[in-house]
């Protein structure tokens, strides 16, 4: 390349993914060629265009202020291209982040996306901590608490609704439902970590001087153990009824629902790749969880 030539558009898809994910690594990676290349693809485009692109710190790769011009006119051109291919084939890698208790759902959202586009890579990434995502940690992070960056732009999918499930064999061996619910206090409980910061169920467990058996970081053991019969515990309505072993016991109050959220860059919510996981996971809570607006 001379520095005659105007920069192609293979070579600053690398641009925009290294101002993205701020690393040679994670760029080539989405770009499915090696990091060797990526940088040696980034040094050649700097020398045919005359000036520094990107600078390389300990915190990550930035891109040199004077090449921000740059990247907006390499990310208008792919929104663009994607405008004119969205009705077709999308490829390309999106990282997910999200807690155990979405991942049924999310194998099942990108299994059904992946039939419509089978070029398109995930990587779920299952973890108790949120993903900064405005840091670019993860391209999407499914949630039930909201960001606090600037940088994120989020979309509330709905709200899980909540209720107290117990196995059939427990709640006979304690006297029948209506006894239990009753006298929660004569049950034992599982709890989940996260759900003692839920106020109505925090309420529920103090008011029952509930005797708590087991507690766990992890949803699939909560769901687990309740069906296996140690204890009284609380699962998402969906769950919950599609065990038929469990049975849901009456509370004088309703335990408050969890809003759901997506969270993405604002800088990526546009990209092909990301606004079809974008609509298929929206299209998805629609039609299982109870939406109310976004």
């Amino acid at each position: 390349m001379t520095k005659s030539q105007q920069p192609s558009w293979d070579d600053l898809k690398i641009l925009l993914a290294v101002h993205r994910h701020r690393s040679f690594l994670a760029a080539a990676r989405e770009l499915g060629m090696s990091t060797a290349t990526a940088t040696r693809r980034m040094s050649a485009l700097e020398h045919s265009l005359g000036q520094k692109l990107v600078i390389r710190t300990s915190q990550g790769t930035f891109v040199e202020p004077g090449a921000e011009a740059l990247v907006r006119a390499a990310r208008d051109f792919e929104l663009e291209i994607g405008g004119l291919h969205r009705a077709g084939q999308i490829d390309g890698e999106v990282k997910i982040s999200a807690g155990g208790g979405f991942a049924p759902a999310l194998v099942e959202v990108l299994e059904t996306l992946r039939r419509s586009h089978p070029k398109l890579r995930f990587e779920l990434v299952i973890e108790n901590r949120r993903a900064a995502i405005g840091q670019r940690e993860a391209d999407i992070g499914l949630r039930t608490v909201r960001s606090r960056s600037a940088d994120v732009v989020e979309r509330k999918l709905g709200e899980l609704q909540l209720g107290l499930y117990g196995a059939r064999a427990l709640i006979e061996r304690l006297g029948g439902a209506a006894a239990v619910a009753d006298d929660l206090g004569r049950a034992p409980f599982v709890v989940q970590h996260e759900q003692a910061q839920l106020g109505g169920l925090g309420r529920l467990l103090a008011e029952s001087k509930a005797n708590v058996a087991l507690s766990t970081n992890s949803p699939r053991v909560l769901q687990d153990a309740i069906c296996l019969g140690v204890g009284l515990g609380v699962l998402p309505v969906a769950v919950g009824s599609s065990e038929p072993g469990l049975l849901r016991l009456p509370l004088p109050e309703a335990l408050p629902a969890l809003p759901c959220w997506t969270a993405v860059h604002r800088e990526l919510r546009e990209v092909p790749r990301i606004r079809a996981t974008l609509d298929a996971l929206a299209d998805y809570f629609d039609a299982h969880v109870d939406a109310d607006g976004a």
